[in-house]
C-alpha cells in the first residue's frame, strides 16, 4: 500500500488576523480583559485554533483509514481493530498490504511524527465495546469497531476507560461525606448487641425533631460489630430519607423498614438478606415507594443473595430507580432484582463475574445496555422480559454457558457478541428477541440441540441480518439434530461470514434457513456435514469448497439460487447422496481427481449445469433405482471434460444413465490424456453427444460404450490411423465407428 498527500496553506493565519482585530478593538476602545481574559478574544482565538488542528489531524486518520478500507476491499479481506493494531507488517492478515496502519500515519504525520504515538492498543469503553486508541500529533483519537474515528471528547457516554477499573469508580457522590449516626441513637438486643432494634428514646427525640432525615447505621456499638436490623426495628418511619446500611450488617429483618415512604437513597451490602421471608410483611424493605437511588456495596465478600422471592428490596416499589453496584462486588444473586418494573438504570462493576437465575427477570424499564465484559456464568431466566435493555451485548470471556431462557423477550438488544469459550447456548436463551440485527459467536456452541419447540436458542429472533461464526474451542461445527432455533432461521437476507479457523460446519447447521441471502467460507473449512444447507432456497452466492474434503448426504439439498461455479476440494473421494440435489442455478462443475464415486442424486435436477469436469474414473451410475444416480435429469449439460483419475481406467457401468452426458443436447465429450480406457457403458443411451475427444492413450473402449449414442457424428482423434485401428473396440459401437474421425497427429 502507497498513499502521499501534499498539503500547502497559503495567506494570513487565523492568529495573525485576530492579533490584527484586537489591535483595532483597542483602538476602539475595547478593555484589556475583553481581549485577554479567561473568556477573552485571544482564549477563545487559541481554543478555535486548537479545534481546527485537532480536526485537520482528524481528517488525515481518516485519509490513513479511508485508503486502507479501500485496499483492503480490493484484496477481498476484511479490515478489523485487530487487524489495524497490528505493527509487524509479517502478522498481516492481508498479505498484498505493504505497510501497517501505523507505519501509514507516520507517513502521513511528516513533521508530526514526533508527537504521535500513533498506536496505543485496543481497549474498551464503558459498554465493554472494543476500541482502538491512537495519539496523532498530540491529539488523542478512538476508532471503534464500526471503523469511526472519534476525538477523546465526542465518545460522550460511550467514553473510552484509561484503565479496566475507570468505570467502576462510577459511584454516585451523595453518600460521599456521611458521616454515622451516634450509635447512642439506637437500641439494641441485649442477648448479643449485635443487632439494631429501632431508636432508643434519645435517637426517637432527634428523629421527631426531623433531625435524622439522613442515617448512617453504625458498624459498632461498645465495640461490638452490629450484623442485623431487627424486624420492624423503623417500620413506618417516614421521615428516613437517606439511608446508609453498613458492610457489616449481614440480615436486614422482616419488615425493618415496612412503610419507609420518604426514604430516597439507600446505600446498603448486596451480601445482606433482605428477602428470604415467605409472608408479605416479612421482607425488609415492603413498600418503600419512594426510594430513586441505591448504592450497592460488597459487604463481606462480594457474594450476593440468592433469593428464594423477589420484592421487599428498597428497590422493588420505586419508580425511576437508578441502582450502582460498586467495584469488588463479584456475584448479583438469584431474583436479586427480580420484577422492579421501576427500575431504570443498573451500573454493574467489571468485578461482577456471576449473574443469579432470574436476577433481573421482568425489569421492563431496565434501559440502555449492561457491562458483561467479565462475567462467565449467566443463569437461567437473568434477563428475561428486560424489555427495554437495548444495544449491543458483549459477554466476558470465560463463560461457557448462556443459561436457559437468560435474555428471553428482549427485543430492543440490536447486537450480540458470545466470546469462543461459550460451548452451550441453552434453549430460549435469545427467543424473542426480535430487534438482534448483529450476532457473532462461536460456531462450536451447541444452539439447536433441543427437541422442543421454543425451547431452542434464538427462537424467533426474526430481524438478524448478519452472523459471523469464530472458530470456538478447535473449529468444530456442532451437529445438530434438529433444524430451527439459531440465530440465522428466521430473518431475511442473513449474511454468514464464517472466520477462518473453522474446519467443519456440522449436520443442520443452516438448514431450513430460508433467509440466508450469502454465505462467506473461509478456505480452512474441510467438512460440511449432512443437510448442512439444505432448503436454504434464497442462498444465492457461489460456495469455496477450495479445500473440503467431505460433502454429507443433502449438504445443499434445494438450494435453488445457489450459483456459478462449484469446484469441489482436492483430496474428496465420495460426493455424498442427493448433495447438490435441485440446485437448479449452479452452471459450472468441477470435480477433483481424487473422487471415486459420485452417490446416488449426488447432482439430480441440477438443470442449469452446462459444464462438467471429473475423472473418468469415478463411479456415477452403479445404482439399479431411477433417482439413485448421480446426474439424473441434469438436462443442460452441453460440455463435458473427463480426466484420468487415479488410474485412468474408466469404470465398467451395469447401466446406463445417470451420467452428466445423459439427458443434454448437443454435448461435446473431451476425454483428456492419460485415459486409457472407456469402460463398458460409459455413454450408452446418450443420444444428445454430438462429439467426443479421444486422446492416444486410450487403448480400450468397452461393450457398449457408445451404445445408442445416435447423434454422434464426429470423434477427434488424437492419433493416426495407426494408433486409431490398434484400439480394442467392444462390441455394440457402431456409432463410435460409423462417425467422421478426424485425425489430429497424423
Amino acid at each position: 500500500m502507497y498513499f502521499s498527500r501534499f498539503k500547502n496553506r497559503d495567506g494570513i493565519t487565523l492568529v495573525a488576523l485576530v492579533i490584527t482585530i484586537i489591535v483595532l478593538l483597542i483602538l476602539a476602545g475595547v478593555t484589556i480583559a475583553m481581549v485577554v481574559g479567561d473568556n477573552g478574544i485571544i482564549s477563545r482565538a487559541n481554543e478555535a485554533q486548537n479545534n481546527e488542528k485537532m480536526e485537520e489531524a482528524r481528517e488525515d486518520v481518516l485519509m490513513v483509514l479511508a485508503t486502507r478500507k479501500a485496499d483492503y476491499i480490493v484484496d477481498n479481506y476484511e479490515l478489523t481493530l485487530e487487524e489495524l493494531s497490528i505493527t509487524d507488517i509479517n502478522e498481516l492478515t492481508n498479505v498484498y498490504a505493504e505497510k501497517t496502519f501505523e507505519d501509514d500515519l507516520k507517513t502521513m504525520a511528516g513533521s508530526g511524527y514526533r508527537n504521535s504515538t500513533f498506536i496505543n492498543g485496543i481497549e474498551q469503553d464503558d459498554d465493554g465495546n472494543d476500541c482502538l486508541k491512537i495519539t496523532y500529533k498530540g491529539y488523542e483519537f478512538y476508532i471503534n469497531e464500526e471503523l469511526e474515528v472519534l476525538n477523546k471528547d465526542s465518545l460522550g457516554g460511550n467514553s473510552l476507560d484509561d484503565d479496566d477499573d475507570t468505570e467502576d469508580d462510577n459511584t454516585p457522590t451523595w453518600a460521599d461525606g456521611l458521616t454515622e449516626t451516634n450509635s447512642d441513637y439506637f437500641s439494641y438486643d441485649a442477648a448479643t448487641g449485635t443487632k439494631i432494634t429501632g431508636f432508643s428514646s434519645e435517637g426517637l427525640g432527634k428523629y421527631n425533631d426531623g433531625e435524622l432525615s439522613t442515617i448512617v447505621l453504625p458498624t459498632t456499638h461498645n465495640d461490638i460489630t452490629i450484623v442485623e436490623i431487627g424486624g420492624k426495628a423503623f417500620e413506618n418511619k417516614t421521615g428516613i430519607e437517606t439511608l446508609v446500611i453498613p458492610d457489616s450488617v449481614t440480615t436486614i429483618a422482616g419488615g425493618a423498614f415496612y412503610g419507609c415512604t420518604g426514604i430516597e437513597k439507600v446505600k446498603m451490602p448486596i451480601t445482606a438478606n433482605i428477602a428470604k421471608s415467605t409472608s408479605i410483611f416479612g421482607v425488609g424493605f415492603y413498600n418503600t415507594t419512594s426510594v430513586k437511588d441505591v448504592i450497592l456495596t460488597s459487604g463481606s465478600n462480594g457474594e450476593g443473595c440468592d433469593y428464594s422471592r423477589s420484592s421487599g428490596t428498597p428497590w422493588a416499589y420505586g419508580s425511576d430507580v437508578n441502582i450502582v453496584i460498586e467495584s469488588g462486588v463479584t456475584k448479583i444473586g438469584k431474583l436479586t432484582l427480580a420484577g422492579s418494573t421501576g427500575l431504570k438504570s443498573v451500573t454493574i462493576p467489571n468485578s461482577v463475574i456471576e449473574i443469579g437465575e432470574s436476577a433481573f427477570e421482568g425489569c421492563t424499564n431496565l434501559s440502555g445496555s449492561i457491562n458483561l465484559k467479565n462475567v462467565t456464568t449467566i443463569g437461567k431466566k437473568a434477563f428475561f422480559g428486560c424489555t427495554n435493555l437495548s444495544g449491543k451485548v458483549k459477554f466476558g470471556n470465560g463463560m461457557t454457558t448462556i443459561g436457559q431462557e437468560a435474555f428471553r423477550n428482549c427485543p430492543n438488544i440490536t447486537e450480540i457478541e458470545i466470546p469462543d469459550t461459550v460451548a452451550i447456548i441453552s434453549g430460549g436463551a435469545f427467543c424473542e428477541c426480535t430487534g438482534i440485527e448483529t450476532v457473532k459467536m462461536p460456531i462450536t456452541a451447541n444452539i439447536a440441540k433441543s427437541t422442543t419447540g421454543y425451547l431452542n436458542g434464538f427462537m424467533n429472533t426474526t430481524s438478524v441480518k448478519n452472523v459471523t461464526l469464530t472458530a470456538g474451542s478447535n473449529g468444530q461445527g456442532c451437529d445438530y439434530t434438529r433444524s430451527g432455533g439459531t440465530p440465522w432461521a428466521y430473518g431475511t437476507d442473513v449474511n454468514i461470514v464464517i472466520e477462518s479457523g473453522v474446519t467443519k460446519i456440522g449436520a443442520l447447521t443452516f438448514s431450513g434457513a430460508t433467509g440466508i441471502k450469502s454465505i462467506t467460507m473461509p478456505s480452512s473449512v474441510t467438512e460440511i456435514g449432512n443437510s448442512a444447507f439444505e432448503g436454504c432456497t434464497n442462498l444465492s452466492s457461489s460456495i469455496d469448497f477450495q479445500n473440503v474434503t467431505s460433502i454429507g448426504n443433502k449438504a445443499f439439498n434445494a438450494c435453488a439460487y445457489l450459483s456459478g461455479k462449484v469446484k469441489l476440494g482436492n483430496g474428496m473421494t465420495i460426493v455424498n447422496q442427493d448433495a447438490f440435489k435441485d440446485c437448479q442455478s449452479i452452471t459450472e462443475l468441477e470435480i477433483p481427481d481424487t473422487v471415486t464415486t459420485i452417490s446416488g442424486g449426488a447432482f439430480y435436477r441440477c438443470t442449469g449445469i452446462e459444464k462438467v469436469k471429473m475423472p473418468i474414473t469415478a463411479n456415477i451410475a452403479k445404482s439399479s433405482s431411477g433417482p439413485g444416480n448421480g446426474f439424473m435429469n441434469t438436462t443442460s449439460v452441453t460440455n463435458v471434460i473427463l480426466t484420468a483419475g487415479s488410474n485412468g481406467v474408466g469404470c465398467d457401468y451395469t447401466r446406463d444413465g445417470g451420467a452428466p452426458w445423459a439427458y443434454g443436447s448437443n454435448v461435446s465429450i473431451v476425454i483428456e490424456s492419460g485415459v486409457t480406457k472407456i469402460g463398458t457403458k460409459t455413454f450408452s443411451g446418450a443420444t444428445g453427444i454430438k462429439s467426443v475427444t479421444i486422446p492416444n492413450s486410450v487403448t480400450i473402449i468397452g461393450d457398449n460404450a457408445f451404445g445408442g449414442c445416435s447423434g454422434l457424428t464426429t470423434v477427434d482423434y488424437y492419433g493416426n490411423s495407426s494408433s486409431w485401428a490398434s484400439i480394442i473396440i467392444g462390441s455394440n459401437n457402431t456409432y463410435l465407428t460409423g462417425a467422421t474421425i478426424n485425425y489430429l497427429n497424423n
